[in-house]
């Protein structure tokens, strides 16, 4: 009976000195940062089709349908109208393709120290029956989310295409890419105003709308209430996907769960 009792004593003993070097937790660790991934989805024909109301109906040399001086010996005119507009974005890559008709008429003479010595002579393409002349637009525009909720494009033409040149026999000359040109710099005046109406535009409400939602708690059955707790939000890349421009948006949060539904 002794020897039982001592060892008994010996047992306690042993785990009283480990109770007290053994710290007693008194908090659970922290949390883990956790993420959220919500889909992003803008179908583009509603802004397509705006987009297409803000290009004018036609551009035109200065004073048309008169002509259009350049220099002594050469005097132009021409009309381009917009047509069609395909859309596609890449890792916010934005590349839009506009195509159009043109008509252009030149006229050419001789000109002996620095005055008109004959008459003017010309040709034209796409006037009276003759089918206005094709041509392709290539628009480039890169995206980019600012940290104030707004958006930045920065577009211009990269290139235009007249697959359809014109050819003025009489004096045999080529005027379709001065035609090309001064549609170019035309198309870039639409590009700044485009880059200029987005910039003008602030997401800073809606942002501030979806932070109030977000930061209420969330009712999970009969298990308690979610809150999530948000640290950064994160936008994706824009990809355009048939008629859609989709992209992720993600959200880094220590998200909690309890029995107390009060949103402070």
């Amino acid at each position: 009976m002794k020897e039982k009792i001592l060892v008994a004593c010996c047992v306690l003993s042993v785990l009283f000195c480990h109770a007290q070097t053994t710290p007693v937790v008194t908090a659970l660790p922290p949390l883990k940062e956790s993420t959220i991934n919500i889909p992003v989805k803008v179908v583009m024909k509603p802004l397509l089709d705006k987009a297409l109301q803000l290009m004018p109906k036609e551009v035109t040399s200065e004073g048309w349908p008169n002509f259009m001086k350049s220099g002594c010996d050469y005097q132009y005119k021409y009309r381009f109208i917009p047509g069609a507009l395909s859309f596609n974005c890449t890792n916010n890559n934005i590349l839009v393709k506009l195509n159009g008709t043109y008509q252009v008429a030149g006229e050419k003479c001789i000109c002996a120290f620095g005055k008109q010595s004959t008459p003017w002579v010309g040709g034209s393409c796409g006037f009276g029956k003759e089918p206005m002349r094709k041509t392709e637009i290539y628009i480039g525009s890169a995206l980019s989310l600012l940290p104030n909720y707004s958006a930045r494009t920065t577009s211009a033409v990269q290139k235009v295409i007249a697959p359809e040149k014109c050819m003025v026999t009489v004096f045999n000359m080529d005027i379709t890419q001065q035609i090309s040109d001064s549609i170019k710099a035309s198309t870039n005046a639409f590009c700044y105003a485009i880059d200029s109406a987005i910039s003008s535009y602030d997401f800073s409400k809606a942002t501030q709308q979806l932070a109030q939602r977000i930061n209420k708690k969330i009712t999970l059955s009969d298990y308690g209430y979610l809150k999530i707790n948000p640290s950064a939000v994160k936008m994706g890349y824009m990809n355009y996907v048939q008629d859609t421009l989709v992209s992720a948006m993600s959200i880094s949060c220590f998200p909690e769960l309890g029995s107390d539904s009060t949103n402070n």
